[in-house]
């Protein structure tokens, strides 16, 4: 894997990872306590954090309160996102509050089992145990238990990835967005 650092994650390593700004309503904290318990029963999970923000310092701070330097990697800003969000096993998506995330749309591109929480745009881009997983907002045991159920379930991991990426392709490949936005105009124009 290219865009993440080799030394980081060893042989075995299964990433989890998010593309978002380092603010507060992103809930990145979250995903820090759900990595410290979900690295009891899967040592070789890392967290990935793509992006920098006013709250990086909080973070690195709460990493290390917990000690996970082991497990979580900050890279900062990055202009490559696609890469690091190609080389994820599972991406995340826990804001207190969202519009329509593009780094959501990028996950389901690729074909990544998402775990999203059920704000905002989420819930109209990820429908729950179909293509993805919808968990409530702020709730760190729907996250782990989110987590650990696609981790355990390599099939299920599969199978909502796979439909992510249908799904994303046919509602926002171009071709799609051309012909729904000449019927919106036919409809509008009469």
């Amino acid at each position: 894997i290219n865009a993440v650092q080799p030394a980081f994650l060893g042989t075995d390593a299964v990433l989890i990872g998010t593309v978002a700004r380092l603010d507060t309503i992103k809930n990145h904290p979250m995903m820090i306590r759900a990595i410290g318990r979900i690295q009891q029963n899967h040592p070789g999970c890392k967290l990935v954090i793509v992006g920098d923000g006013p709250e990086r310092e909080n973070l690195e701070l709460l990493v290390r309160e917990q000690g996970l330097e082991h497990a979580v990697l900050f890279t900062g800003f990055k202009n490559n996102t696609p890469d690091f969000i190609s080389s994820f096993d599972i991406f995340l998506l826990t804001s207190d509050s969202e519009g329509t995330s593009m780094t959501l749309l990028e996950a389901m591109a690729f074909g990544k089992p998402c775990v999203v929480t059920s704000v905002g745009g989420n819930p109209e881009l990820i429908q729950n145990n179909q293509n993805g997983l919808l968990i409530a907002r702020g709730s760190d045991d729907e996250l782990v238990d989110a987590i650990q159920s696609l981790l355990a379930n390599r099939q299920l991991s599969q199978t909502l990835g796979k439909q992510a990426q249908q799904d994303f392709d046919s509602r926002f490949e171009l071709s799609h967005m051309i012909n729904g936005y000449n019927r919106l105009y036919n409809q509008v124009l009469g």
